[in-house]
């Protein structure tokens, strides 16, 4: 189970708990959660690092394993509609780390764009690309169980040609903008005025200043620059138009899962933070229709040493503490912008992320139990062990074998030096209440 990152003050403390593992003096092997670090280590072997500089590129997802709609009396869906020829790319360049954002659920390199590079304007790139996949289990309009998966990229209608990927919704970034005369699209960003739209559409209900004209449109508030750059924009799903499914009761034409999400991309130039790159997706089912299972997955091409090195790159990750490491495998790189430097390493932090409701294990690693030290696992309760795999199915949604747990699987189960994942048996097993 996992919560949303709502306010500063739960960010800066996910961000600080980030930081700790940063200024560890033995390399933590294992950490995967669902954000995105890239971290860097300047020198080899890993277990002599006195130093390091990291990358953290944290990436927050706010969503659950089901997607349902907030109130079904209240709740009237959006008329925003997604247009395919508002893409573009936008780089972000607010401290140490520069990459290119694209407003379609996409960042780093491919469609010209830069990769992870740390430092910036040096060359040195970590990661080629970081792009979101979300998928939901439905009902389709013939009463057939379907499953649909949104892409960001390289999906089209085999019939017609056309876009069936995720894509920006329009009002969320100045359309008239232009320099030297040109026309000049720009991700909308907190430190250049000139990005922002006329009005911010989602603001419109706001009845005090509808729209916020003229003001940013901030994680943190109205017209609070608390980060040194913050991007945002907006995709949908409609025009995946594969399935006889309609989300919206409202708009028989509508296709896709009806999903809206919020993306913001943030940067401090602060020293503890410098390397650091947040983003922050919120997925909002805004259909009629619940999503009874939901999922998300991230899809991200390490690229560490950069062109013509990154065939060594090697993976690792921690169950529990959530980062995932793409590691080059001897520190050095036979690219140019690499001569005479150590490579270092990404590393993906996952800082809040979907979490299975009912399935009795934590599946995220981020049980408030956290470590056992008697016990030597995370959490209260006992392990999930590789035994409780015999007769179950995974994904089909039930306790094939009786042991109380739904669709438990081998990426529950510890191996290495990684710590185990619990799951709740109904018993008070550390003894706190």
């Amino acid at each position: 189970m996992s919560r949303p990152v709502k306010n500063y003050d739960i960010l800066m403390r996910i961000l600080s708990d980030a930081l700790k593992i940063q200024q560890n003096t033995s390399f933590p092997k294992y950490h995967p959660r669902y954000e995105i670090l890239i971290r860097q280590l300047p020198a080899m072997p890993y277990k002599k690092i006195s130093r390091r500089l990291a990358i953290l590129f944290l990436l927050c997802i706010t969503a659950a394993t089901s997607l349902s709609v907030t109130s079904a009396k209240t709740f009237r869906p959006s008329k925003q509609r997604v247009n395919p020829n508002l893409r573009l790319k936008t780089d972000i360049d607010g401290n140490n780390v520069r990459t290119g954002v694209y407003n379609f659920v996409w960042s780093g390199g491919v469609f010209l764009g830069v990769p992870y590079e740390w430092p910036k304007n040096t060359g040195r790139d970590y990661i080629a690309l970081v792009a979101l996949f979300f998928g939901g289990e439905v009902h389709d309009d013939t009463g057939r169980l379907i499953r649909v998966v949104d892409l960001p990229a390289f999906r089209t209608n085999p019939a017609t040609g056309g876009d069936w990927n995720m894509n920006p919704i329009p009002g969320y970034f100045n359309q008239n903008r232009t320099v030297n005369g040109q026309t000049a699209w720009s991700i909308a960003k907190s430190d250049d005025p000139t990005t922002w739209p006329a009005y911010w559409p989602d603001k419109l209900p706001d009845t005090l200043d509808p729209g916020w004209a003229g003001k940013w449109d901030g994680y943190f508030g109205k017209d609070i620059f608390n980060a040194d750059q913050e991007m945002y924009y907006r995709v949908g799903d409609d025009n995946y138009t594969k399935y006889l499914y309609s989300p919206d009761s409202t708009d028989p034409a509508r296709r896709g899962l009806g999903l809206l999400t919020d993306v913001r991309v943030l940067e401090w130039s602060q020293v503890s933070v410098a390397d650091a790159v947040f983003f922050i997706q919120e997925v909002q089912n805004d259909g009629t229709k619940n999503i009874p299972k939901a999922a998300m997955t991230i899809w991200l091409a390490d690229f560490v040493g950069g062109e013509g090195d990154s065939q060594d790159d090697t993976p690792d990750f921690d169950l529990i503490n959530d980062i995932a490491f793409s590691f080059d495998s001897d520190g050095l790189s036979s690219n140019k912008a690499f001569q005479n430097v150590c490579v270092g390493a990404a590393a993906t932090l996952f800082l809040e992320t979907p979490g299975n409701a009912v399935d009795r294990i934590d599946n995220d690693g981020d049980s408030p139990e956290g470590f056992n030290p008697t016990l030597g696992y995370n959490g209260g309760g006992p392990v999930v062990t590789s035994d409780m795999l015999d007769g179950e199915i995974p994904g089909d949604g039930i306790d094939n074998n009786h042991n109380g747990l739904i669709d438990e699987d081998s990426t529950y189960i510890a191996f290495g030096s990684q710590i185990a994942v619990s799951y709740a048996d109904g018993i008070d097993n550390n003894g706190n209440g």
